[in-house]
Order: structure tokens, then sequence, then C-alpha cells
């Protein structure tokens, strides 16, 4: 009676479980465990966040004063955005990201303090000629300055550096003597030469 078939050739069992089946296939068995697997996913997240945040604070890797070592290493790379946490003894990880909520430095940047002096007498110059095109011409180059900054004989054009900035640009750096029987060779200060007024 309850075992055998029904009319339609299926058992009553059998005719059951197609009734609990849901639009696209789905038994309602199956739409309780997806709504579970997603508010566990959430809680996954917020408990992933709570790891993290206490791998940043005080993790408990080595039981010693070397976890504030690690703390202060996971907070780097949390707020760099890149790097991989280390979260417990274990050794789990979890990978850090850009867009994670610790992320803080967004960009990072430094100024080189100049390391000479005024009385160096150094001026950079750069040129839209690409480097082997200045090193070939550079004869030329320091003539052509002289010219442009009085062209006086006693005055003396040297050249001090010659770098490439990069494809199409290179950067020369250029002292000024001045060659005189009274004074033995004299550079004129940064702030005359970049000034071209050379003192008579």
């Amino acid at each position: 009676f309850g075992s055998q078939p029904c009319a339609g050739g299926t058992s009553l069992l059998e005719h059951q479980q197609q009734a609990n089946t849901g639009l696209f296939g789905n038994t309602q068995q199956q739409q309780q465990q997806q709504q579970q697997q997603q508010q566990q996913g959430g809680l996954t997240d917020l408990n992933s966040l709570a790891t993290v945040a206490q791998a940043l604070s005080l993790p408990i890797i080595c039981g010693d004063e070397r976890d504030m070592l690690y703390a202060k290493f996971n907070q780097l790379q949390a707020y760099w955005g890149h790097g991989t946490v280390i979260l417990n003894q274990s050794g789990n990880t979890f990978p850090i990201t850009p867009e994670s909520p610790f992320s803080r430095f967004k960009s990072v940047g430094y100024c080189r303090l100049p390391c000479t002096k005024n009385e160096d007498g150094l001026v950079g110059i750069f040129i839209g000629k690409p480097l082997e095109d200045v090193t070939k011409n550079q004869t030329q180059l320091v003539a052509s300055l002289h010219s442009i900054l009085g062209g006086k004989q006693e005055h003396v054009v040297c050249c001090d550096s010659v770098k490439s900035i990069n494809n199409t640009t290179t950067e020369i750096v250029i002292y000024v003597l001045l060659r005189s029987p009274l004074v033995r060779h004299n550079v004129f200060p940064t702030t005359i030469l970049r000034n071209t007024r050379f003192p008579n």
C-alpha cells in the first residue's frame, strides 16, 4: 500500500519529493542550505576582519616580545595594502589588498635634500636630446655656453656631470671658473651663475 506504485507508476515518497521541488529544480532543503551558507559567509567576513584586526594589534605567534614585532610588520603590510598578514601560531595567513579597510597609504614620495652648497657653483641644465647626442657634442655645448655667459677669456665653463633623465632628456651640470693670476681658480657661486650676471 505505501510502497506500491501509484497509478502514474511512482511511489508516494517520490511523489512528495517532486512536490517539494522548486521552480528551477531546487528542493526546499537546498534553498535552506543556500540561505545558511550566505549567512555564514557574512559571519566569516566579520570573523576574518576581527581576526585580521587582532593580528594587527596583538598577535599570539611566539608568546613573547617577538609578537610585537610581528604586529608592527603586519600593520605595515596592512597600511601599505599589500602583503600577507600572519594570523596565528599555526601559520595561517590572510592576503591584504589595497581595497582592505586597513589600507591607508595611497602613495609615498620623498624629496632629497641638496648636498651641494652655493659656493660649489653647480647649475643643472636640462636638454631635450638623448644622452648619446649630448655626449657627442659636449665640446660644442660647452663652447656655446661660454659664449652665452659672456665669452670672456678669464671665464672657463666646466662640465661636472652628464646623465640621462629619460630617452629624450639629458641633464648636464656645469660650473664656471675664474682664471686670474691673482686668484687661484675661483668658482662663481650658483646664484651668480644662475642669473648669468658676472662681476667685471
